[in-house]
């Protein structure tokens, strides 16, 4: 789940039997595509060693993974992202006018460039975190074996699927209350309720000066803490790259190398 540097969590996806490996692996590319990350597939031994009969898919019933490479440089940033899905655009390397910088190091919310300016390297983290988390999108309302309430819910993924469902289906004959959740998305783990149709965009989180805001942890993974802002804080666009204050004065944000309060200030400016 955080298996690569730079506190970027990746979508982890299940399959339960050899036949959904197919569709396991599809989804993997699609979901990688529409919000361009890394996705991890999970399979096992079990999966490997088995065998069950599979219909080949008709490829017209299969969901689309349509794929549009910009081509015009007029106002392109590398790091321009899609309102809804929060993906980069793609851009076949090469392409006159749109050529840029990838690597490892933490890059601005717009241009790309290298940044070592801690407001912008918490605004990348904040994006990261909300693109995968946006995937709960695309996942269905999860499914319940058995019973829907009861004393044992039990819940697995990957090569178990065959061993939990006959286990839940011989203790419900007996009369037992269990019922059997079987995964295929791992991170992010599927919502109970998903956003409805026409819910507002992901927007940017507010932003404060170091040492403000409160942390509160519970102490349970993956995410035992939970940052929240102080109050009156400015709010960062990343389109723009401006940030409007309580007041509602504008002002550019640029990157600064020096550390502490003053590199804040610094990379706060009045906009022009």
């Amino acid at each position: 789940m955080y298996g690569r540097h730079g506190e970027s969590p990746l979508p982890i996806i299940a399959a339960s039997t050899p036949g959904d490996c197919f569709f396991a692996a599809y989804e993997a590319v699609r979901l990688a595509v529409k919000y361009m990350t890394p996705v991890i597939l999970l399979t096992d031994g079990y999966l490997a060693n088995g065998a069950e009969p599979w219909l080949i898919p008709d490829a017209d019933t299969l969901p689309p993974i349509p794929v549009t490479f910009r081509t015009d440089p007029q106002g392109y940033f590398p790091y321009l992202r899609d309102e809804q899905t929060l993906a980069r655009a793609w851009v076949v390397p090469g392409t006159p006018g749109l050529e840029h910088r990838v690597g490892g190091l933490e890059h601005d919310t717009v241009t790309g460039n290298v940044s070592y300016a801690p407001m912008n390297h918490e605004q990348m983290i904040r994006t990261r975190g909300r693109k995968i988390a946006g995937i709960t999108r695309e996942i269905p309302k999860t499914e319940v074996f058995g019973a829907d309430r009861g004393d044992l819910l039990v819940l697995g993924w990957g090569g178990t699927f065959g061993a939990l469902r006959e286990a839940v289906r011989q203790l419900s004959g007996q009369g037992k209350s269990v019922g059997h959740v079987h995964l295929r998305y791992l991170n992010p783990l599927p919502a109970d309720q998903l956003p409805p149709t026409g819910s507002p965009q992901p927007v940017s989180d507010p932003l404060t000066p170091p040492n403000q805001g409160s942390v509160q942890c519970s102490g349970q993974q993956p995410n035992p803490c939970t940052y929240t802002p102080a109050p009156g804080s400015a709010v960062y666009s990343p389109t723009s790259g401006e940030v409007v204050g309580p007041d509602g004065v504008k002002y550019s944000v640029s990157n600064s190398n020096n550390p502490g309060d003053d590199g804040w200030k610094e990379m706060l400016a009045p906009a022009s």
